[in-house]
């Protein structure tokens, strides 16, 4: 698990092809993990663009990644149980072994990933209210 994807997601789900091959047999899910412990954050395992535009740079990427940096190895997220919790859905066993249970069309993995994407919603539905 090496990205968070949570952050800027809350797609509806039909945004996936999941309803267009469900007849295949074929099953779909949007994994959106919280922010998992990682080294990704650590300096030498982050691509940084070669140049940058200043204006961008300046306006969100800085902050962004000068606000990640507090999160760096100390994210929530125990990279052990996310990736075991996302085998035993993926393939069916564990947790997910009852044949009952189907995947959602978004997996939230994390005790933080539902806060972060039903914040995103919320403020999703709040523009469309204006």
């Amino acid at each position: 698990m090496a990205t968070n994807k949570t952050a800027t997601s809350s797609s509806p789900p039909r945004a996936t092809p999941r309803g267009e091959v469900a007849h295949l047999g074929i099953r779909v899910t949007c994994v959106e993990p919280g922010y998992v412990r990682t080294n990704f954050l650590v300096d030498g395992h982050k691509g940084r663009a070669a140049k940058a535009i200043e204006d961008i740079k300046n306006g969100g990427v800085t902050p962004t990644e000068n606000a990640l940096g507090a999160f760096i190895l100390k994210q929530p997220g125990d990279p052990d149980k996310t990736g075991k919790l996302l085998v035993e859905a993926l393939a069916g066993c564990g947790r997910w072994r009852d044949p009952g249970l189907e995947l959602p069309p978004k997996l939230l993995l994390g005790k933080d990933a539902y806060g972060i994407v039903g914040g995103n919603i919320d403020g999703h539905r709040k523009s469309w209210e204006e």
